[in-house]
């Protein structure tokens, strides 16, 4: 997320999001109690790769530790997979910003140092 993050950012943002299409980018924010605490999305790519999605997701610090992100990205992968053809869910996660419990939570496959790709049936795959 860019620091700093103003409310042209977020606005900018959230009318890209309202303005995709529904078959191409899957958007969420994440909601504790009422209250938006992060976001999380799968993003079509195109060409050859538009069986491929990249997703990225955002968690306020504080909400860290819940289980709340490992939960999201399931139900993310789940509906990604699910309701379209995209057969392959990768993530360029800043390194130092990779979770541990996420990726071992939702059997993300390390494949390089900060590419992790998802294939279904949600089974690590040696490549």
């Amino acid at each position: 997320m860019p620091y700093p993050y103003t409310e042209k950012d977020a606005l900018d943002y959230i009318n890209f999001i309202l303005g995709s299409d529904p078959q191409d980018t899957f958007a969420y924010a994440i909601d504790v109690d009422g209250t938006a605490v992060g976001s999380i999305g799968a993003f079509r790519q195109a060409n050859i790769h538009s069986r491929t999605a990249e997703f990225g997701y955002y968690l306020s610090e504080e909400y860290w530790g819940r289980d709340i992100m490992t939960e999201a990205v399931r139900q993310l992968c789940h509906k990604v997979f699910d309701e379209t053809n995209i057969l392959r869910i990768f993530a360029e996660p800043f390194a130092h910003e990779v979770s541990e419990e996420i990726k071992q939570g939702c059997k993300l496959l390390k494949i390089t140092y900060i590419l992790h790709v998802i294939f279904p049936p949600w089974e690590e795959i040696m490549i």
